[in-house]
């Protein structure tokens, strides 16, 4: 076999490769709204700060995304700073 040929079927090989395993290399291929779920440590920090706060509710149930959480978060620690602050 020629090296041409090689390089022709080395470059066949690889664009197959390629096709068939890009799409499932990424969601944001086939989702371009894809948005990840929060992260275990996050959902913990929410139920922490909740249980200082003497929140009721469960928060971390609420929020669907990595995003969510961390505005959670930042909310539950200003009200923690707010509560401590004027003694609430």
């Amino acid at each position: 076999m020629t090296q041409q040929a090689l390089n022709g079927m080395l470059t066949i090989m690889l664009a197959k490769f390629l096709l068939n395993d890009l799409p499932h290399a990424s969601g944001l291929l086939a989702n371009p709204d894809y948005e990840p779920p929060p992260t275990g440590p996050q959902l913990h920090y929410i139920a922490v700060l909740c249980q200082r706060l003497k929140i009721k509710t469960p928060y971390e149930e609420q929020v669907k995304t990595k995003g969510e959480a961390g505005r959670m978060i930042r909310e539950l620690q200003a009200e923690e700073k707010y509560r401590r602050k004027h003694r609430v």
